[in-house]
């Protein structure tokens, strides 16, 4: 291409550009320039407008539920959701994240108040199936809950079996369950671990995950072995949604941490509780053992002599009554007939 037809065509380029942002300066008087390092800290439409508005320096101020990424791709996803030590989690040291400030202030504090209570007074028995076979000693370990909140969360990853997934990568990356199955994430938010506690995989954790934007709740645990998304989960996700839809989504973690609570506390461990066939044999030998009790008791053969006694009694008047009877009762007279007649 000719040197002279290369210049032409950029300067054409250079005027087309200014020209564009000209007419967008007249169209919008008022919105200024943003560079690319002021966008790429832009996480939400809303801040969009208030530095389009306001200047490229404003600050984006407070919550607000209006939270959508630049472009319409969700903001928030498996890969890329914050640890709860994350800044933008604002989990006031407890294992919460709300990243896009669903919750104002004083609805934070409120949560997270009642997370502290939780983590101070739930526990659970860890060990008792290893106790009961003589192997290594039971002990009381605190219970880690965690709450993972995202209103923009793409609709492919909402159902039962990625939250699942979700809510178990959590609780890796967040030192929730760092111990388990042999594996040791060395990300612990508890480092003092005892030999029977490090090598027991005691599924001490749980995830309570809610998508407000779906009105969905899951609780995601290791095992079904103290709570999980069919032991007791029905009732967390129950009492969740209905404060949904009442008080909001400050209102829904709190329901769920308190219900996750008394769940807690009336379970026993999944693998000490009997299978249906060991309830079974378990019934079948009450019955046996009711039977024979019944059969062996002083009792019983006092009220089956009785019984014999009297049916006895009953035969004998029986007897005497229809002997009685016939005794007493007039011969029928025979009736003669006279010749002739």
């Amino acid at each position: 291409m000719p040197p002279c037809l290369t210049l032409l065509l950029a300067a054409v380029g250079i005027t087309s550009v200014a020209a564009l942002d000209a007419l967008r300066a007249v169209a919008n008087p008022q919105s200024q320039h943003i560079s690319d390092h002021e966008l790429s800290r832009v996480r939400t439409v809303r801040c969009l407008k208030i530095k389009h508005a306001n200047g490229p320096q404003s600050p984006c101020q407070g919550g607000g539920r209006d939270v959508r990424s630049v472009g319409g791709a969700a903001s928030l996803s498996i890969g890329s959701y914050p640890s709860w030590r994350d800044r933008r989690c604002r989990s006031g040291g407890e294992f919460l994240c709300d990243p896009e400030g669903l919750m104002s202030e004083d609805e934070l504090s409120n949560v997270t108040e009642v997370l502290r209570s939780f983590r101070e007074q739930s526990s659970v028995p860890c060990g008792r199936l290893q106790s009961k076979l003589g192997l290594d000693e039971a002990w009381q370990s605190s219970f880690n809950l965690g709450v993972a909140i995202a209103e923009d969360w793409p609709a492919t990853e909402a159902d039962p079996k990625t939250l699942q997934k979700f809510g178990s990568v959590l609780m890796a990356r967040w030192g929730l369950m760092p111990v388990y199955n042999g594996v040791d994430a060395i990300n612990g938010v508890d480092d003092d671990y005892t030999r029977p506690e490090f090598t027991a995989s005691c599924p001490n954790a749980a995830m309570l995950i809610l998508l407000p934007r779906y009105r969905e709740a899951y609780v995601s645990a290791p095992s079904c072995e103290f709570i999980c998304d069919d032991r007791g989960g029905p009732e967390v996700v129950s009492a969740m949604l209905e404060a949904l839809d009442q008080g909001g989504v400050a209102a829904a973690i709190e329901a769920g941490v308190r219900e996750a609570a008394r769940v807690l506390a009336k379970s026993s461990p999944a693998s000490l509780e009997p299978t249906e066939a060991e309830l079974a044999r378990t019934r079948a030998a009450e019955h046996k053992a009711k039977d024979a009790a019944f059969w062996q008791s002083e009792r019983t053969w006092v009220l089956l002599q009785r019984c014999v006694i009297l049916l006895i009694v009953g035969l004998v008047a029986c007897g005497l009554a229809n002997f009685v009877t016939q005794s007493v009762a007039p011969a029928p007279q025979e009736k003669t007939l006279r010749r002739g007649e």
